[in-house]
């Protein structure tokens, strides 16, 4: 069953979640072991060879088109991603914190400066290249949370942070943290929605000398492989680059004299494959 391309709020933000992933798993995939969304921990989790992970929260705005005065409920969405993130700094200060988004203005229109950051050319924006407003809207955010959830007279606190907790780690938090946004709208056009995700994969892919069709790797990716929103997806490197393979040899669909390849088959090529890509990455040429 593959992806609703066309679905309500809470399927385009599985899409998002998506996109992501895949995007942040280009990006470092020599040194990634798997690509995990809606993992335990965070949206998106790439575990990696070293041990650390890569945690992205990824927040998204449904509706089109997103203006300027959209009002995309920034202010909830990044005081999620943020105490999400905060959470598992203080649990582990070795990961790499991301946060994605898809709307202006992530920190606010009036004090949160420019429209995007880290469209593709300028990469990812750092807590510590972010102006003092900027970081202060991120603080307080964090602050008014945390204050609200912990004197709340009724009810179990939605976090698991502390005062103390932010009095002494905020300010090093922020300076780690990653923000980027990510051009995916909700467009009923494909060429429209996934123009910045195929140009992404474009460049992965002239990079290494690989020649396939960047639409059908997109459409695997997005729709065969990680399944849809009701299926939680998890899947180790080989598993992720043997999607290339699937689509350059056209094992996957009916076009080989009208015979799908048998699991038995796809089994051997998956070994040939793994054996030679990992030969490959060991060679650091790829």
């Amino acid at each position: 069953m593959g992806i609703n391309r066309n679905g309500n709020a809470s399927e385009f933000g599985w899409q998002f979640q998506i996109e992501s992933g895949i995007i942040a798993a280009l990006k470092d995939i020599n040194k990634i072991k798997s690509i995990n969304i809606e993992g335990p921990l965070q949206d998106v989790q790439l575990c990696l060879n070293d041990g650390t992970e890569i945690l992205i929260q990824a927040k998204s705005y449904a509706g089109v088109p997103i203006e300027e005065g959209t009002k995309t409920g920034w202010s909830d969405k990044l005081t999620s991603a943020m105490i999400g993130l905060f959470e598992d700094y203080i649990q582990d200060k070795n990961n790499t914190l991301k946060y994605y988004f898809n709307f202006p203005h992530p920190l606010g229109k009036d004090k949160g400066g420019k429209r995007n950051f880290g469209l593709d050319k300028f990469g990812e924006v750092y807590g510590f290249e972010l102006t003092g407003n900027q970081r202060k809207i991120i603080r307080d955010e964090i602050t008014d949370f945390v204050n609200k959830e912990t004197n709340k007279s009724k009810g179990k606190p939605k976090t698991t942070l502390t005062i103390k907790d932010v009095n002494a780690s905020v300010d090093d938090f922020i300076n780690k943290v990653s923000i980027r946004y990510c051009d995916f709208q909700n467009y009923r056009d494909d060429s429209r929605k996934y123009s910045n995700l195929d140009t992404i994969i474009k460049d992965f892919l002239e990079n290494n000398s690989i020649n396939v069709s960047i639409s059908r790797l997109r459409d695997y990716w997005t729709t065969k492989s990680f399944s849809n929103g009701s299926k939680k997806y998890y899947m180790d490197r080989n598993n992720f680059l043997f999607g290339i393979i699937i689509i350059k040899s056209s094992f996957d669909s009916e076009d080989l004299m009208g015979h799908k390849l048998n699991i038995s088959q796809r089994n051997k090529l998956y070994d040939r494959f793994k054996m030679a890509i990992e030969s490959t990455f060991a060679l650091e040429d790829f």
